[in-house]
C-alpha cells in the first residue's frame, strides 16, 4: 500500500469531520468537475464522436466516479497507477463511441 494515498484520503476525511464547511466545498469542487466533464461529453455528442442517445449528466458522473472509486480503492491497496485510470476510461469511452 502506497503510504502517501493511504496518508491523503486518511487527511480528507479527517478535515471533513474537524471543519464540516470543507464537505460543502469539496461537493461544491465535485460539482464543477461533473459540470465540466458535462461540457466535454455535449461538444463529443454534437460533433458526433460519442453516441447522440446519451445523457451528458449521467456519462459525466460515470467519469467522474471512476476516477474518484479508482482514487479511494488504490489508496487502500498499492496506490493509484494512470494506467488503471486510462484502461477505465478507455473501456467507457469505446462504450460510447459512434
Amino acid at each position: 500500500m502506497s503510504d502517501i494515498d493511504r496518508s491523503y484520503l486518511s487527511l480528507v476525511l479527517n478535515i471533513g469531520y474537524y471543519y464540516p464547511d470543507f464537505n460543502k466545498k469539496m461537493n461544491e469542487i465535485f460539482g464543477l468537475e461533473v459540470k465540466e466533464w458535462e461540457i466535454v461529453i455535449e461538444n463529443a455528442i454534437n460533433t458526433g464522436e460519442i453516441r447522440k442517445d446519451l445523457d451528458p449528466k449521467i456519462v459525466a458522473r460515470q467519469f467522474h466516479f471512476i476516477f474518484h472509486g479508482l482514487a479511494f480503492n488504490s489508496a487502500l491497496e498499492n496506490g493509484i497507477k494512470s494506467t488503471d485510470l486510462e484502461e477505465l476510461y478507455l473501456n467507457l469511452y469505446y462504450f460510447i463511441k459512434s
